[in-house]
């Protein structure tokens, strides 16, 4: 059987679309799934950051104290030196006698030099022996001259180690320059009589 071709017959769009739907068969069912392929190599590019993410509201936690420094630290500037003190008093001075022997006599004990400038309040008389009969008075010179206006006197009998303080100066403060002299005269006494007369 023959079939014949009209080749100068013009068809439409539909047209076409009818023929070759009845010359290709209808769509097949899907066949089956194909192995899965190979794991492509991992990007060496980075993607781009993130935004950054709000701060936080929350305080963390306290961290452990730390141990104590075993390393001591510099030490600081020496301070300035204080100012100097004032000079402190000088030492009293005092001029004593002593007298083992206290018959009546002139100029009976040393003769003794005042060291630096002075000035006497009282003369200090200690008792050692004394005689049951006989008071004992004296007097001290300075350059010669009583430094008493009532010469001191110890009564007779007087007990071993008795203090007596005499008041009775020609001044008070007694002026006192170095070098000035000091002697003691016995007016009345013993040889039992023993004492010491210290101007202090």
């Amino acid at each position: 059987m023959s079939q014949s071709t009209d080749l100068t017959r013009y068809y439409t769009r539909p047209q076409v679309d009818a023929k070759l739907a009845g010359l290709i068969g209808g769509t097949g069912p899907t066949g089956p799934t194909g192995t899965a392929g190979v794991t492509g190599a991992a990007s060496t590019v980075p993607g781009p950051t993130g935004p950054t993410g709000s701060a936080s509201t929350v305080p963390g936690p306290t961290g452990a104290t730390g141990a104590n420094s075993t390393v001591a630290g510099p030490t600081g500037p020496t301070g300035l030196t204080g100012s100097t003190g004032a000079a402190g008093a000088a030492a009293p001075l005092s001029i004593g006698f002593i007298i083992n022997i206290g018959t009546a006599g002139t100029n009976v004990g040393p003769m003794l030099p005042a060291t630096r400038v002075a000035g006497f309040t009282k003369c200090v008389v200690t008792v050692k022996f004394s005689d049951t009969v006989t008071a004992l008075s004296f007097r001290i010179k300075q350059n010669g001259t009583s430094v008493f206006t009532t010469n001191p006197t110890i009564a007779a009998g007087t007990s071993s180690g008795t203090v007596s303080t005499f008041t009775a100066l020609t001044s008070s403060p007694l002026t006192v320059a170095a070098n000035d002299l000091f002697t003691i005269d016995i007016l009345t006494g013993t040889a039992n009589w023993q004492f010491t007369a210290v101007m202090e």
